[in-house]
């Protein structure tokens, strides 16, 4: 994909602008990555997948940090647990706490909860996360 990028004709340096589309896009790619082991994550847009192994690897929040990342499953692990209200992804131990996109960048955490925080405001079909107000 290296080659296919194409330069912005609006770009100019003094008239700087964010592309929704291009963050969302940068978020579905690293919601993808994260649900891989990390030796599989620089392979995922060259290697098709073979299926699926649900339950190997989790979404986790580091407890007691904003941090956000995969690790191997473990009942034990209350980061691993969410609750899906609505467009809201909460911690399920710590329900004040939500799952979010740093809105025009392709990073998440995890934050308080705030209903007018558009990064924390998701979509969920079959089986894919995206942002429901980008």
């Amino acid at each position: 994909m290296r080659g296919s990028r194409r330069p912005c004709p609006e770009r100019n340096p003094r008239h700087e602008h964010h592309h929704p589309r291009k963050a969302l896009s940068v978020t579905a790619l690293l919601l993808r990555a994260a649900l891989l082991p990390a030796g599989q994550a620089q392979a995922a847009g060259t290697v098709q997948p073979t299926g699926r192994t649900p339950g190997l690897y989790c979404l986790a929040n580091t407890w007691n940090t904003a941090t956000v990342s995969v690790k191997p499953c473990n009942p034990n692990d209350q980061g691993q647990y969410r609750n899906v209200t609505g467009r809201r992804i909460s911690l399920a131990f710590a329900p004040a706490y939500c799952f979010a996109n740093t809105w025009n960048t392709p990073n998440l955490a995890t934050k308080p909860c705030d209903g007018a925080d558009r990064g924390q405001n998701w979509a969920i079909f079959n089986d894919q996360i995206s942002l429901a107000l980008a």
